[in-house]
Parts: structure tokens; sequence; C-alpha cells
């Protein structure tokens, strides 16, 4: 998906984008940081065709489009159940399938106190589940989530990045926008949005090359190898120390206790992130040389 100098104004007002030019790859977390009025909402709602430029063209828009925006109507007058269903049927979507997906997804972001309350009712960070929720039903091939974290709590908020992560694993392109870059460790890259105009930051620090990452814990080392980027080298499980098939670390469930994974440079420190996040403690961080690369 390509942004090829994309320009936007409301009226005869100021330019909000003004020469954007972004390139999306498949499998990719694009974060884009601003302060409130610089334009975020308007270029994730561009992005995901919700919006019309006034000049530029946005091309290679997939198919396939799930949208979280910052917040919901005040209007919704429905259950954080009903509205998830509602939203499924504008889809498309089986209703069985929706209702098993979104109790999933509830549990797992902490919808609390239920699906059953009314949306009004519920607090900022509650109301940001259900929006999640929607935007997580199914597969899509572009995920735009404007604000996404907003009111959430720390538990919801890893959760919402998992879902992130096997969005990506998929070959989601999703786009994240937020206030800071205090998640910009679990981005591929973050760019800021200021002056109607896009710039990278570094505040990822990218890791040249590739990068040999040996783990120690108890995990499921299928889990990592779905991750963008990543080849599980080597693992072992229980203390015999059994090697496992690098080609086939096995299916969901299959729990190890030492692991080795060569990641692509772009992707190691969202590896890094997730492994911490399901538990594992980190060996070392090595860099591999280009002629020990595994391909």
């Amino acid at each position: 998906m390509v942004l090829d100098g994309v320009r936007k104004r409301y009226g005869r007002g100021p330019w909000v984008l003004d020469g954007i030019d972004l390139s999306v790859a498949p499998g990719s977390v694009s974060l884009v940081v601003g302060a409130n009025g610089s334009g975020k909402s308007t270029l994730l709602r561009i992005m995901a065709g919700l919006s019309r430029v006034s000049s530029g063209e946005v091309r290679d828009r997939p198919a396939s489009v799930a949208f979280a925006p910052e917040r919901l109507a005040a209007q919704v007058r429905l259950t954080a159940g009903g509205y998830v269903a509602h939203m499924g049927r504008m889809r498309g979507l089986p209703a069985p399938s929706v209702a098993e997906r979104s109790m999933e997804l509830f549990g797992r972001l902490g919808l609390s106190p239920g699906p059953d309350m009314a949306v009004r009712s519920l607090s900022k960070g509650n109301k940001q589940k259900v929006v999640l929720t929607q935007a997580f039903l199914a597969p899509v091939d572009l995920m735009v989530l404007d604000e996404p974290f907003a009111g959430l709590d720390p538990v919801a908020r890893s959760a919402a990045w998992e879902l992130i992560a096997d969005s990506c694993a998929r070959g989601a392109r999703v786009i994240v926008s937020a206030h800071g870059a205090d998640d910009a460790v679990r981005a591929d890259r973050c760019l800021t949005l200021a002056g109607g105009r896009l710039r990278a930051l570094s505040a990822t620090g990218p890791w040249p090359g590739r990068m040999q990452i040996r783990l120690a814990g108890t995990g499921d080392v299928s889990l990592l190898a779905r991750l963008p980027g990543v080849v599980v080298h080597s693992a072992h499980s229980g203390p015999p120390g059994v090697a496992l098939d690098p080609a086939n670390p096995g299916p969901v469930g299959r729990v190890v206790e030492a692991v080795t994974l060569t990641v692509e440079g772009a992707f190691a420190d969202r590896t890094l992130a997730r492994a911490l996040d399901q538990g594992w403690s980190v060996r070392s961080v090595t860099p591999v040389p280009p002629a020990e690369a595994v391909p």
C-alpha cells in the first residue's frame, strides 16, 4: 500500500496533511505519533478509505480493512455485545463466528463488567475494548487503529499488542496512532506527524543485519515461530535437552525450555518484547555475521 504526495484540508482551511509519502508492507506495524490536532486521525481515515484526499493518491489499498476509531459515537445505544454483533453483520460475517470470537476477545481484553452492559455506561477503557473487539473479529489485510491504547489498563494493553502481533504474523499491514513513542519498541518503525508532514523517528533503535537471540524458560515455541522475521534455529525440551526439529517446532501448545532464534534486525526489538511478554528470559543477543546468516 502506497501514499503518494497525499494532501488534505477541510474547505479553505490550512493543510492538515501536506505531501505525505508512505509505503506500508505486509506483516509490518507502523506507529504514527503526534500531538492532538496534528492530523493523525485524518491520515488514518484516509488510509482506511473513510476519507478522500484533496490531492495525491492512495494506491494498492487491500480489499479487506478493519478500522478502530479513536472513540465510539456518543449516540450508540446498544450493549457491548450488541454493538459488536451489529458490526459483524455490517461486515458480512457469520453470526455464530462473531458471537464466539467476540466472547474470546472480550475475555482477552478483560471487558468489565461484561458484554450485556450498555456501551454508554462503560468507562473510556472498556469502550476502547469494545472498539478493538469489533476490529479484530476476522483476519484482514489492513488493520488501522486510531489511538487504540487510550484508557487501557496494562493487561489490556498487552493483550492488544498480542492481537496486533497475531495479525502481523498472518501478513496484515497494521497502522497504529498514539500520542507518544512509548510503544515504539513493539513497532517495526515509528513515524511522527507534525506540520502536515511525516518523518521517521529513531526511537525504535533498529538493529543491523540479523541477530541471534537465545531464550530460556518454559514457553510455547510455536508462538515465537509465527512472528515475522523469525527463524527457529534450535529448540530443546526437558532436562535431557531433547532437540526439536527447527523446521517444524510443533503445534501450538508445544512447551520447550530453551530456544535459539535468528531474527531479521528490523524485527529484533519486537521479538524480544514479545518473548518477554510470554515469560521467556533472555540469555544473549548477538549479531549474526553475514556468512552465517540463516537464509
